[in-house]
C-alpha cells in the first residue's frame, strides 16, 4: 500500500479553534452525551454507538467509490494540486482496523497530501484522495472502497485479505490552494462550527 504522508504544522488559527474543541476523550465513558451533540459530532468516540443519521443521499462515483455525507461542511472545496489535511479511520466487516487517532482520540495525527495526485512521494491510496470529491472542509463522509481503489490483490495483511472491500470514515480538515506556502496558512478554509477536530 502506498505510504501515508505526515500532515503540516497547524497555524495560530487552526490551534485557537483546537483550543475551543475536546483534546481528548476518556478511555472509559461513564457518561451519556447528549443525542443533539452525537448529530453535531458523530465521529466522537461517546457517540460512536449511536446511530449517526447521513446528511446527504448515497453517491456512487464513476470509479466505482461510494460514499455519503455524515456531516455537510462550510469551507473550501479541494482542487487538483491542493494541500489537504484529513483524519481517517480504515473499516472492515464493521471492525476498525486503523486510524489517524488511538482508538481513544489520543495523539492526533492528522495525513496530509496533495489532492489528484494518486502517484508518487506523498501518495495516499485511491480511495482517500478520491473520496474527498466535491467534499467541504468540516464535513465528514462515510467511503465504500472497491478493491482496486484500496488494498488490490494483495490485501493489508493481517486483517484484511485479497480484494477486498473496505470503508472509510474521513474528515476533511483543511485545503490549502495549490501555489501557496502549506505550513504557513494550512488552517485556512477551516471554520468554526464546521466539525473540525472532531475525533475518530
Amino acid at each position: 500500500a502506498l505510504p501515508l504522508a505526515p500532515a503540516f504544522a497547524e497555524d495560530a488559527a487552526v490551534a485557537e479553534e483546537a483550543a475551543e474543541t475536546p483534546g481528548s476523550v476518556p478511555r472509559e465513558v461513564t457518561y451519556q452525551v447528549a443525542d443533539d451533540l452525537c448529530e453535531k459530532h458523530p465521529t466522537w468516540k461517546q457517540c460512536k454507538k449511536k446511530k449517526t443519521i447521513a446528511k446527504g443521499p448515497a453517491v456512487t462515483m464513476d470509479n466505482g467509490l461510494s460514499y455519503v455525507d455524515l456531516v455537510v461542511g462550510k469551507g473550501n472545496v479541494p482542487k487538483k494540486g491542493d494541500t489537504v489535511t484529513v483524519h481517517y479511520s480504515l473499516f472492515y466487516n464493521g471492525d476498525e482496523i486503523q486510524s489517524s487517532r488511538e482508538s481513544s482520540g489520543l495523539a492526533a495525527a492528522p495525513i496530509g497530501f496533495q489532492f489528484g495526485n494518486l502517484e508518487g512521494t506523498g501518495a495516499v491510496i485511491p480511495a482517500i484522495n478520491l473520496g474527498i470529491t466535491d467534499m467541504k472542509v468540516g464535513g465528514i463522509r462515510k467511503i465504500t472502497a472497491p478493491p482496486q481503489l484500496a488494498f488490490g490483490d494483495k490485501g493489508k495483511k493481517p486483517r484484511i485479505p485479497p480484494n477486498a472491500t473496505v470503508q472509510f470514515d474521513i474528515q476533511l480538515l483543511t485545503v490549502k490552494r495549490a501555489g501557496t506556502n502549506p505550513i504557513s496558512s494550512q488552517g485556512r478554509g477551516s471554520e468554526k462550527g464546521t466539525g473540525a477536530f472532531d475525533l475518530f
